[in-house]
């Protein structure tokens, strides 16, 4: 059984091979969502700044809601004293992962002092 598939490159115009087998996703050893400050209350809260912006609720499921500045409920539990943006989970990802938090040299998140 053939274990690669080969797929055109727009960006460099030639034939990848690709591996079709994906490595397991890495145990999450974060604490529950709940845990970490995002329980019913800020559910609440989600549905709020969504229906704010006006985004339809069919596509609430495409959205995050960012803090500004970063969510911190050591220092500041009340979501609704935040700055809270919507925004396309790739978009927030992505500002999360090159603002909001450090890395080390191999990837991982680290904690910013």
């Amino acid at each position: 059984m053939k274990l690669t598939r080969n797929v055109f490159n727009s960006m460099t115009g030639k034939t990848d091979e690709r591996n079709l087998i994906k490595k397991p996703r890495p145990k999450d050893t974060r604490k529950s969502s709940s845990r970490r400050g995002y329980g019913n209350t800020w559910r609440k809260v989600r549905v709020e700044v969504l229906r704010n912006n006006n985004i339809p609720k069919e596509q609430w499921p495409l959205y995050d809601v960012d803090h500004n500045p970063p969510y911190n409920p050591s220092i500041e539990p009340n979501h609704r004293k935040y700055t809270l943006i919507p925004r396309l989970h790739a978009d927030h990802s992505k500002k999360t992962a090159n603002h909001d938090v450090l890395r080390d040299n191999a990837g991982r998140f680290i904690k910013k002092n």
